[in-house]
């Protein structure tokens, strides 16, 4: 069923006067208007998926970073404890 406002933009053989982007702004409209709470839930999971993905992307590199700052500490502190231990100890400390 077809909104005045849509009527009005259809010419006799069903094509749009005024192009697709006036039809697809009124067809998000009255979507807007028919459907209010879904919509609004549609949106704020589009919103959040993209903000999410953002996310990810802008810290992943810094999460490489930690682990490898991580890493090469760890093998610091072997390495000394290396130094410190008996040589029976030792065989458990390789990395």
């Amino acid at each position: 069923m077809m909104t005045e406002g849509q009527e009005r933009m259809m010419t006799v053989d069903g094509v749009n006067e005024d192009g697709f982007g006036a039809r697809c702004c009124t067809n998000v409209e009255t979507a807007i208007e028919e459907y209010p709470l879904a919509t609004t839930v549609g949106v704020f999971a589009i919103g959040l998926t993209l903000g999410v993905a953002a996310g990810a992307a802008l810290a992943a590199p810094l999460h490489l970073r930690r682990r490898r700052t991580a890493e090469t500490l760890g093998r610091r502190v072997l390495e000394t404890l290396q130094d410190y231990v008996p040589d029976s100890m030792n065989q458990y400390l390789r990395a």
